[in-house]
């Protein structure tokens, strides 16, 4: 059975900056192609089943794999809506309590110059760090 695909081109974004949100866009869709792909197989990764399960939870479903994408593309297009693609690379962006690293997988891919994934587990550090390897 085919998997219905949401569209993030018709998300109403909080900001205005048509640019950016077209950035997020094509990110997302992307990022939302791969995770699709990689659900299945989260433990060849090397992931530790901790992140396995999360994910799994969190990404593994297209209805909560959209919605959770979605959720962090609204993080960054409000957070960024005073700023035009091209100074994109001038920022540093801190993902503080980074988890999975998703978020700051999307800040790269829409050209954030600097990406900090802080967070204080080093298992999900290297959890992100492999998932970063795979689509990064």
């Amino acid at each position: 059975m085919p998997e219905y695909k949401f569209p993030f081109e018709d998300l109403p974004y909080f900001g205005c900056n048509v640019s950016l949100n077209k950035l997020l866009a094509v990110a997302c869709t992307n990022l939302e192609e791969s995770l699709r792909k990689i659900a299945p197989r989260l433990s060849d990764l090397g992931m530790s089943p901790y992140s396995q399960r999360y994910m799994d939870v969190v990404f593994g479903r297209p209805f909560r794999r959209h919605y959770n994408l979605t959720k962090y593309s609204h993080i960054l297009s409000h957070a960024l809506e005073s700023y035009h693609p091209a100074q994109l690379s001038e920022l540093t962006v801190v993902d503080y309590g980074g988890g999975h690293g998703v978020l700051s997988l999307i800040a790269r891919k829409i050209g954030v110059g600097t990406v900090v994934h802080s967070e204080i587990f080093p298992t999900s550090s290297q959890d992100a760090q492999s998932l970063c390897g795979l689509w990064g």
